[in-house]
């Protein structure tokens, strides 16, 4: 069978590729709304070529990284994203944490959040917008708010807003609207697929506490790293990969700030947000409780209360 297949964003039939597919094979290469899609990241490979070729030759004799805005890249890890939010975050993400739960769900007339303008939810590193947009669909009783640093994604996720027609979400550009401005709180917070990417994570996870309520959480899902690079090289299925798409992007994000301050350069790269280290960070923080909610798709979900 004949496909057509069309690059996202583009009219010129020049970037069109027919192929030949096997039946079935439709929903795995070509339909990225399928729950079977499974190609999104070797889409971003000849822009990470690219990268490897132009940027980081200066980055590794420099040791200064390389932020990342570029909008093949951006759509790819958009569109891999899509799956898992709608596969797992929505469905067992949130039942799973019991603050998150009792935020959004609540029902009863003896909730503290029984007003719409009571409930604030936050994202940190919205993206494009994917988890934003699903969960101010799914949960129309709060307002949510997103905050990107990317002009790339910030515009995606704009453009993404305004065709949800959506009253009860916005995205904000954090280096003019950092998270907590204008004394602004939250009962929520979530990021997905951020820490391991910044330069300063602790700084973020800081930034999150104070902005939460006393009775918040900030619900975090990241790589499923394990403790070690040793042990990621030898029991982790995708290590070689994730190393290889670090060393080109994550881990380049992660060291594209100087330290200044008190700023930490942590370096983390893609397998670098472990169990130990992500605990550390949270309690450090000022969280009190944090535990893992589950781990699937090679993410793992992590809830940290604040009282």
């Amino acid at each position: 069978e004949i496909k057509e297949v069309k690059p996202e964003n583009s009219n010129n039939e020049d970037d069109y590729l027919y192929i030949r597919l096997a039946p079935g094979m439709e929903d795995i290469v070509v339909n990225t709304e399928s729950p079977h899609y499974e190609i999104s990241l070797i889409e971003m490979m000849p822009s990470l070529m690219e990268r490897a070729r132009s940027v980081l030759p200066n980055a590794f004799r420099t040791g200064k990284g390389v932020p990342y805005n570029d909008k093949d890249i951006c759509s790819a890890i958009d569109r891999a994203h899509r799956k898992h939010i709608r596969r797992v975050v929505i469905p067992q993400v949130i039942p799973a944490s019991t603050i998150a739960r009792k935020i959004l769900y609540q029902n009863n007339n003896s909730s503290p959040y029984k007003q719409q303008n009571q409930i604030r939810v936050a994202e940190i590193g919205c993206g494009g917008g994917n988890l934003l947009i699903a969960l101010a669909t799914q949960f129309p009783n709060a307002v949510f708010h997103g905050f990107e640093i990317s002009d790339v994604a910030i515009e995606m996720c704009q453009q993404r807003i305004q065709a949800s027609h959506l009253t009860n979400v916005y995205i904000h550009d954090a280096r003019l609207e950092p998270l907590g401005a204008n004394s602004t709180v939250f009962d929520l917070a979530f990021t997905y697929d951020v820490l391991h990417d910044a330069p300063d994570p602790y700084d973020l996870i800081a930034q999150t506490f104070r902005a939460l309520k006393p009775t918040g959480a900030f619900i975090i899902g990241d790589i499923a790293a394990l403790d070690s690079v040793a042990n990621n090289i030898k029991n982790h299925p995708a290590a070689v990969t994730l190393y290889g798409i670090s060393t080109c992007l994550c881990l380049a994000s992660a060291l594209s700030e100087e330290p200044k301050d008190n700023f930490k350069q942590a370096g983390l790269g893609t397998l670098g947000w472990t169990i130990p280290t992500s605990f550390s960070a949270l309690h450090s923080a000022g969280f009190s409780r944090v535990r893992v909610l589950l781990q699937v798709d090679n993410m793992r979900w992590v809830e940290a209360s604040c009282t």
